[in-house]
């Protein structure tokens, strides 16, 4: 492998780890009433989820 292609990969990584930070951040700066509605958008989709498996019959 050459160093282009070294440092194609090093350069690759350090982004996404960039925005894995920036994702991180960002959910960070949720307010309370966001973070409950989106707890409570997942449980209705699990639930959503569970009914659809149920009638399934898995």
């Amino acid at each position: 492998m050459g160093n282009k292609n070294v440092l194609t990969i090093i350069a690759v990584l350090l982004l996404g780890i960039f925005v894995i930070l920036a994702v991180q951040m960002h959910e960070d700066r949720k307010t309370p009433g966001e973070k409950i509605s989106e707890g409570i958008s997942d449980a209705a989709d699990n639930v959503g989820d569970a009914v659809d498996d149920a009638v399934k019959g898995r």
